[in-house]
């Protein structure tokens, strides 16, 4: 796995440093190759990267536009090499990284499309999953570093995944104890599924989570700077049971879902966290409206800084106010340990082979009295292999590099200041983050 060093911190803060001053000649000669490069890139015409591998394996050109492709990058890679870069700006440095990174994905991309045509020879690829694919195994570890940009192994994304279920049951041990029940799966269980933290109307739901809202609102600056961004809306979605997820966030709302005949309380506090503020609204605002470095952007996005920023935040509930009772961090906890063990099911099923009923025991084992929940997740990760992977991986990044911070300053290290260099330049791959996420 990839770990910020200190070593590397001060010299992401010294590139930091000349954040100010004139253009070079450098960044003029970059922009002009940007520029020509994101007209050639719009011009192949290339669909985006699909939830679902069966779309993803359809949308593969036949071999003579591949061949295209490979002669646009390939024409791009020396140009770049050839740049001076020593006199580039921060914003300059940070899109030339994209596109290296983008064109050298790309190239590998390429190269593995034509061995899967060549492959397959016209037959269409099988539905029961990528383990069942010709070249499955290369495929999933293209999607890996495609969907996470960072280069961890299958095995030590399993590895990770089984220490992330033992610090989530370890927490969930914790609460369940405090809560009065240890040694009483049973009997918490039955009590967690008492009415008192569940709401059945939707005028209470509404009305709870805008004073969630407002106690958000006012803890911000707990960790935050004071960002100009306007509180999300609130409103009840309308998909019902379509959608059989409490939340979701889109066009600056946060829209509660209810899709059964009563609405968990306990997922309220992490929901509104992650799908508003400081959460995907936040940041979604504060890239498009605040970030440095937007004019001249390459035409990429990486939604493994958005959905690990959304599951990183709700680190901080404490901090800015919820998480008032130990119901509601349980909440948190429930479904962190949901998904930090569908890191290793996705491995398993898309990796390893293994069956839905491999998957669903291994589900058991560690989430008791949610095998419907389970059934879903499994469907979904055989549909959407490493999608699932992209909270839990994101959010370790901004962890590590915060511990890497949090060790090189000591006691001068703000996290106010923290937060708004992870911020500074809207969504990066992950292992850009790694190098231009802290300065101070």
């Amino acid at each position: 796995m990839e770990m910020i060093g200190s070593r590397q911190l001060l010299i992401a803060i010294f590139l930091l440093a000349p954040l100010a001053g004139a253009a070079s000649e450098q960044d003029a000669e970059f922009r002009t190759l940007a520029e020509a490069f994101a007209e050639d890139y719009a011009g192949l015409d290339l669909p985006g990267l699909q939830l679902s591998y069966l779309e993803n394996l359809r949308a593969i050109k036949p071999p003579r536009h591949l061949e295209r492709q490979e002669a646009m990058f390939s024409r791009y890679w020396p140009q770049l090499s050839g740049l001076e870069t020593a006199g580039l700006g921060v914003c300059s440095q940070i899109h030339y990284e994209i596109l290296n990174y983008e064109i050298s994905l790309n190239l590998e991309r390429i190269a593995l499309e034509r061995r899967f045509v060549a492959e397959m020879a016209g037959a269409a690829a099988p539905s029961d999953g990528l383990a069942s694919v010709p070249l499955g195994h290369d495929l999933y570890r293209y999607f890996l570093k495609r969907w996470l940009t960072v280069d961890w192994t299958p095995e030590e994304i399993f590895a990770f995944g089984e220490k992330e279920i033992a610090e989530a049951t370890a927490q969930y041990r914790q609460i369940q104890r405090e809560m009065g029940f240890e040694g009483r799966d049973q009997a918490f269980l039955d009590h967690l599924n008492g009415d008192q933290f569940f709401e059945r109307e939707e005028a209470a739901i509404l009305q709870a989570y805008h004073e969630k809202q407002e106690i958000v609102r006012n803890g911000l600056t707990n960790v935050f700077q004071n960002y100009p961004i306007v509180a999300a809306g609130i409103k009840k979605s309308d998909q019902g049971a379509n959608v059989p997820a409490p939340g979701f966030y889109n066009n600056n709302t946060f829209f509660f879902n209810i899709f059964s005949d009563r609405y968990n309380r306990r997922q309220m506090d992490w929901l509104y966290i992650h799908e508003a503020e400081p959460g995907h609204h936040f940041q979604l605002t504060h890239e498009l409206t605040l970030s440095d470095c937007r004019a001249g952007r390459p035409p990429f996005s990486y939604g493994v800084f958005r959905e690990g920023w959304g599951a990183y935040v709700e680190e901080l509930g404490a901090d800015i106010g919820l998480y008032r009772t130990p119901a509601d961090l349980l909440g948190k906890i429930e479904w962190d340990l949901i998904r930090s063990t569908r890191v290793p099911l996705d491995v398993g099923l898309n990796y390893y082979g293994w069956s839905d009923e491999e998957a669903l025991a291994y589900w058991k084992k560690h989430i008791k009295g949610q095998d419907d929940i389970g059934r879903r997740e499994i469907n979904r990760m055989k549909n959407w292999p490493v999608q699932v992977l992209t909270y839990k991986v994101g959010a370790e990044v901004i962890l590590e590099l915060k511990s890497e911070s949090q060790a090189a300053w000591g006691a001068d290290f703000n996290v106010r200041d923290f937060h708004d260099g992870i911020l500074r330049y809207g969504s990066l791959p992950l292992r850009l983050l790694q190098t231009y996420g802290y300065s101070r």
